[in-house]
């Protein structure tokens, strides 16, 4: 399982970041779940994040984030059983 960014550059592989930026996590609450969690979110963080998993096929699925103000401070992008969300 691997998140991946705009420019499909690994952010992380299974639970492990694998970039220097720490602000980047990956958050297991349950088994099926891993949870993309960026902290203090700036402009430039703004974009397609893409979650891949090692199938056969390979499953993918993509959210966007969208920065709308400076307040916010954390967000998670939540891949539960292939269902989507954005919590801010």
């Amino acid at each position: 399982m691997a998140w991946l960014d705009e420019a499909s550059i690994p952010l992380t592989y299974d639970e492990r970041r694998i970039v220097d930026d720490t602000r980047f996590t990956v958050i297991r609450p349950g088994v099926r779940e891993w949870n993309l969690q960026v902290r203090d979110v700036t402009w430039e963080d703004q974009g397609q994040y893409r979650c891949t998993v090692n199938t056969l096929p390979v499953r993918s699925k993509v959210v966007m984030l969208h920065v709308k103000g400076q307040s916010v401070y954390m967000c998670w992008f939540i891949i539960r059983e292939w269902y989507l969300a954005l919590v801010s």
